[in-house]
């Protein structure tokens, strides 16, 4: 990825805050009377302090006066050393008054926007004073204080800004905002402005994310007074911040909105319209730069066409109240709507460039930069800009760093000022020139004692901070540069993405890297086998690579499977008609092995399993899909994974009336329909035809129902154009069977085409699709065979005789056929016989094996290479056997090459062999499925752990997709499919293409699922594009997608024909969605010789109901027996996956309180004694908080000396089990 940094030139403003100045005289301190302050006894000082006056505090506060110690002397007592006193404390307040001049304020480069801080000796930080009231008329300040520690008078700076980001124009056409307030729409996001003349910033922490702010849009405000450089000029603070009338904001909501205010939470009372107007106080706190700190949330809804009135700040409360800042607002849509601005806008979010720093690495004077993946398709290169004290809005602002460049995985930029904060932004540039949005990243540089480039801050973390990058650590040792001392310091193994904790620098070495799967196939997807001198544990990974060379730390690392075999979707992936793998193995160290040699993997074309079809029971058919960009996982689940199945989207589908049963189920060539005998009262024996996509997955319908009387069996041609039944009817004479001939639609259903003649009295039971075609009606019992002609559907004789036939299969070059005939009391044979290729007749030629075993059931490659045999042996154990033989394609023999004994198989069931000839699909006898690889290159057959399907009935079948190599290729993603998140960046998606109701669950990935729009990403790949010359005016694009009901569904369509995004509206009464895609070449000179297809995408609703919720672990302790529908509570953040972390917080407050007792005055007696408080919050709460008095309630004591304060901190993740069924 190209970074540019300097490639244009505008005017540098790097935000450095001007130095503090000492323009503001020490506070007058007022004690409040017949208190404790009146004792003899007591002496309060206020004086020069010996603590350092800061450069700046909380970002973009300057001291504008010295730091003075306010300190007690207390004459009554001796058990208490005024040394050890941590902080004093007093149940009434005294008031800090500092008197300033406006005009020297003005001169020296500042707002008059104050706040006093004071020094916490329990923190070792400067705090905020919450009780602040400016007094701009008389030039005063006055702070509240019921403790006495060092004191700091800061302001803000005028530093030169860029007002706020732009929203789009459509806002302020469809809600144009009235009123006082010279509010303007604008973009709400991490560090963005929130105020048209301040340069404070948004602060991302947990209530914003959970409140889903990132990408909104919002109303910025004034604050009033002067503006900061490079801002709006609103006016004076009477018309913003303390304006007290009515109309502030104005406007008519366009659709249903949820409005939230943010208002100042220093306050002791709330302008009174909110509680009048029915605003709603919620539990979420926002913070910024602002000296608030944090801001309280107001919420109410409104409906469409309804007035939204904000009023003034300050309005029906009095100046005392201490709200001292303004508010600001965020409008979000209830329900995202194509037609309006506000719903598209914040639905796309298309402005931003989709870049994300994985980790960001401060260090005493550095900063350093890690990410996984550069930028999106769409983006040249990237355009950083740095700035110190609050972020950059566009490339004019801030500067551009002076950065050594790691690889294509990052960057480091030292000399930066110690003990500062730096934002840098981050713009993507597109070949045309035009910028994305900014992602900004903050960083604080901060004491780095072990001098390793990582501050004592970050590596003492205890969130696994690292874990956004890093595989191995959540922290690192402040006070050692190279933890495990193997002459690699800790940021190095950081970006290394090596152990901090590990010593060993000896990288693995790969002894043999072998092809399991075929060096040429139709499955677009390899599976590879390993040796290692190492011996592997839970800890190595592995990669592949097309290259030599080295994959980054970001790389995709995979986690060896129990049973060795090497098969992630998406490193296996042959993405291209002819592919390199080479495999890298990192260990439990990081070390990354040498490369492998290379495997080369030839492509033909494009086979892979689509939907599983079985019958549950008698009337019930469960369809399994599999989720096209992972079909290996789909077949192979992996050990290492808990749920099964993984990655199958099911559904069932139940005969409605009563008396109603389903038989044989065939698909045929058409995607997603379905084929079965059934019965119905009302009509008898009939074929029904089910469409799996007409009205959405997942509600198969049936389409059509054919009655067939007397109905035996049925088939379906080679070419899938056909379908043939086998019946009787009963006034027919001779009353024989005859064969129904019916043509296959486009769509699917059926219609008579012609009727056989008589086939014979003996009563056939089933029927199979030969070559040419050819169709035969067999019969078990008498081992008689008759072919027709699958056009006319004239019958011909057919020499083949043996005592019984079943399982019938041809050889796909057409020359032979094999049979099995068991013969009672002696052998079971399999029989070969030679196929006529002009008319189709068979003759037995011989036997090609002979076995002891009483039932044998066999399936041919569709390759022709192998036959796989499977016997079972023995009716007491109930075992079987799976053999492998290879047939001689000349003579038809077969030639054993693998044995696998004790092999759980379901008797009487059928298997499958998949197109590519390299899986078997077997049912067990626990009634599930079961994957076993055919390794043509060992000729052996490997067999899996996992079964993948459970529930087989007695029938079922496979339907394929089948894709020509010369056509476009679709892929096609579900861009807001639900995950389950268990860990950092650990989650799973086990329902795709799903859209969720029931229980609102927990998490911005399951959030983004439940009810909200379907997001759809289709990307397509025409091979011969460049090297035909093609252009896009050579493709026609069609779309749909409906509901159940058929009503058009398409919400908005963006993007190219390469990159199509769909948004598919989500209407609480639809019950599923069906779509149908198709880029087709309708006019360059390289046409497919075949037609395009349409891609079909199918959406569900599934309904969460709760098992579990709110179960609260330790941070990165799992729940037993954790599921795919397991969940921890968490939220997204530049691209990461983070559980949210809940804080339990233990203080004990060591405190010596003495209260007074008056006997006559001025004498007084004290009584003073001891108190150690032990106090947990369910939340965070740092050490000078737990010593803060809680609101409204009043100390014990008059005089409070606290001396200690023992503090301890629990973290904890909360998780959320769900069941996932039908709505």
């Amino acid at each position: 990825m190209a970074i540019a940094m300097g490639i244009l030139t505008f005017s540098q403003n790097d935000g450095h805050l001007p130095p503090p100045v000492d323009i503001v005289a020490e506070p007058i301190l007022s004690l409040p009377s017949n208190t404790i302050f009146d004792s003899p006894d007591l002496s309060v000082l206020v004086r020069n302090s010996a603590i350092a006056t800061p450069s700046q505090i909380g970002g973009l506060n300057v001291p504008i006066g010295k730091v003075y110690d306010i300190e007690i002397n207390v004459k009554f007592t001796d058990e208490v050393s005024m040394s050890s006193i941590k902080s004093v404390a007093f149940d009434e307040p005294v008031v800090l008054e500092y008197q300033y001049n406006k005009k020297e304020i003005e001169n020296a480069g500042f707002l008059e926007e104050f706040q006093v801080f004071y020094f916490s000796k329990i923190s070792n930080h400067w705090e905020p004073i919450r009780d602040v009231i400016v007094d701009h008329e008389n030039g005063k300040i006055y702070a509240k204080t019921d403790h006495f520690t060092p004191f700091i008078l800061t302001a803000v700076p005028k530093l030169e800004g860029t007002g706020v980001i732009a929203a789009p124009a459509c806002l302020s056409s469809e809600m144009p905002i009235a009123g006082s307030s010279s509010a303007v729409w604008t973009r709400i996001d991490n560090h963005f402005k929130y105020y048209k003349d301040r340069n404070y910033t948004l602060i991302p922490n947990q209530d914003f994310q959970t409140l889903g702010f990132s990408g909104s849009f919002g109303i910025a405000t004034c604050n009033g007074g002067a503006a900061a450089t490079g801002t709006d000029n609103c006016g004076p603070f009477p018309q913003h911040k303390y304006f007290n009338g009515t109309d502030y904001i104005h406007f008519t909501a366009s659709e249903d909105i949820r409005v939230y205010v943010m208002y100042d939470s220093r306050g002791t009372q709330d302008a009174s319209w909110l509680s009048s107007d029915s605003w709603m106080l919620t539990d979420k706190q926002i913070e910024s730069t602002d000296g608030v700190g944090y801001y309280k949330v107001y919420e109410k809804q409104f409906l469409k066409n309804e007035q939204v009135r904000l009023h003034g700040n300050r309005q029906g409360i009095p100046v005392s109240a201490g709200v001292e800042t303004n508010y600001w607002v965020v409008v979000k849509p209830i329900n995202l709507d194509i037609n309006t601005c506000l719903g598209s806008n914040t639905l796309t979010g298309q402005t931003y460039s989709g870049f994300n720093v994985s980790l960001a690495i401060a260090g005493d004077n550095s900063a350093t930069f890690l990410w996984k993946y550069g930028l999106p398709s769409g983006y040249q290169n990237m355009i950083v800009r740095r700035k110190k004290n609050f972020p950059p809005t566009s490339v004019e602002d801030g500067v551009a760093p002076n950065v050594n460049e790691i690889g294509d995985i990052g960057f480091r930029e030292t000399g930066l000022d110690s003990n500062s904060t730096y934002y840098y932004a981050f713009f993507g540039q597109t070949s045309e020139g035009s910028l994305s949005l900014p992602n900004i990243i903050k960083i604080e540089t901060e004491l780095d004692s072990d001098a390793d480039g990582i501050t004592d801050a970050i590596e003492s973390n205890g969130i696994c901070l690292y874990r956004t990058w890093h595989d191995f650590n959540c922290n690192s040792n402040p006070n050692l540069a190279d933890t495990d001392n193997d002459g690699l310091d800790d940021l190095t193994e950081l970006i290394n993405n090596t152990n901090l904790n590990n010593n060993d620098i000896t990288p693995p070495l790969i002894i043999k890297f072998e092809l399991i799967t075929k060096s040429a196939t139709s499955f677009p997807y390899s599976i590879f086998s390993f040796e290692s001198s190492d011996e592997i544990n839970d800890n190595y990974r592995w990669t592949l690579t097309s290259t030599n060379q080295k994959p980054s730390p970001g790389a995709r690392w995979v986690k060896f499977r129990t049973d060795k075999l090497l098969e992630d979707p998406y490193l296996a992936n042959l993405s291209q008609n002819s592919k390199d793998y080479i495999l890298w193995i990192r260990d439990d160290s990081g070390n990354i092995s040498n490369p492998s040699v290379p495997i080369t993997v030839t492509k033909i074309g494009t086979n892979l399993p689509n939907i599983f079809a079985t019958s549950l029971n008698t009337n019930t058919i469960k369809f399994s899909y599999v989720y096209p960009s992972m079909p290996i996982w789909n077949i192979l689940p992996n050990p290492i994974y808990e749920y099964f199945p993984q990655f199958l989207n099911q559904q069932t589908f139940t005969l409605a009336s009563a008396g109603e049963t389903l038989g044989e189920i065939r698909f045929g060539k058409i995607p997603y329909i379905v084929y079965a005998k059934s019965y119905n009262p009302s009509i008898g024996l009939n074929i029904t035809v089910i469409n799996l996509s007409g009205n959405g997955m997942p509600l198969p319908i049936i389409i059509q129902r054919v009655p067939i009387s007397n109905f035996n069996a049925f088939t379906i041609s080679e070419d899938g154009r056909n379908l043939y039944a086998l019946n009787r009817l009963v006034d027919e004479v001779p009353n024989y069977q005859r064969i129904n001939k019916y043509r296959i639609q486009s769509d699917g259903t059926l219609v008579f085409e012609t009727r056989s003649g008589p086939v014979n009295q003996i009563k056939y039971d089933g029927l199979v699709a030969g070559k040419n075609q050819t169709i035969y009606a067999t019969n078990f019992d008498y081992a008689n065979i008759t072919r027709v002609n699958g056009e006319t559907l004239d019958m011909m004789p057919v020499t083949l005789r043996s005592y019984e036939t079943h399982n019938l299969r041809f050889h796909p070059n057409g020359k032979f056929c094999y049979q099995v005939n068991p013969v009672p009391s002696e052998v079971t044979k399999i029989e070969k016989c030679l196929v006529n290729s002009t008319n189709g007749d068979l003759t037995l030629e011989n036997n090609v094996l002979t076995t002891n075993n009483q039932y044998m059931k066999f399936e041919i490659t569709p390759d022709g290479n192998y036959m796989v045999v499977v016997t079972y042996d023995d009716y007491v154990t109930m075992m079987s056997s799976m053999v492998l033989f290879q047939i001689d394609k000349d003579t038809g023999n077969l030639i054993e090459k693998d044995r696998l004994s004790n092999v759980s198989y379901k008797p009487y069931s059928d298997f499958k062999i998949d197109p590519s000839s390299q899986f078997i699909f077997l049912p067990n006898k626990e009634n599930k499925l079961i994957t076993y690889i055919l390794d043509q290159n060992k000729e052996k057959i490997i067999q899996t752990t996992l079964p993948f399907l459970s529930e087989l009935g007695i029938y079922s079948d496979i339907q394929y997709s089948e894709k020509s190599p010369t056509s476009v290729q679709t892929n096609v993603t579900h861009l807001n499919q639900p995950g389950f998140v268990h860990g950092v960046n650990d989650v799973k998606y086990p329902i795709p293409f799903t859209t969720l109701t029931g229980a609102f669950p927990s998490g911005s990935l399951l959030w983004r699922a439940f009810g909200q729009p379907i997001r759809i990403n289709i990307q397509n790949t025409d091979l011969g594009y460049m090297s035909c010359g093609k252009r896009e005016s050579n493709y026609q694009e069609s779309i749909s997608v409906t509901n159940n009901l058929g009503e058009n569904r398409i919400q908005k369509i963006s993007g190219n024909i390469w990159n199509r995004e769909i948004t598919i509206q989500n209407v609480i009464s639809d019950l599923s969605f069906t779509g149908q895609y198709k880029l087709q070449d309708i006019s360059s000179n390289c046409q497919p010789s075949l037609p395009q297809e349409f891609v079909s995408v199918n959406l569900q609703k599934k309904k969460l109901t709760p098992i579990f919720k709110d179960l609260k672990l330790p941070v990165g302790q799992k729940p037993d027996g954790i599921s795919s529908f397991t969940s921890v509570n968490h939220w997204e953040l530049a691209g990461n996956t983070i559980p949210i972390t809940y804080y339990t917080t233990q203080c004990t407050i060591h405190e010596y309180g003495c209260n007074f007792i008056k006997i006559d005055k001025p004498a007084k007696v004290f009584y003073c004694e001891w108190v150690h408080t032990n106090k947990t919050f369910p939340y965070y709460r740092s050490k000078a908080q737990c010593a803060e008095k809680e609101k409204g309630v009043r100390r014990l004591h008059h005089l409070t000396l606290i001396t200690n304060v023992d503090h301890s901190l629990e973290s904890k993740w909360s998780w959320d089990q769900y069941q996932v069924s039908e709505p």
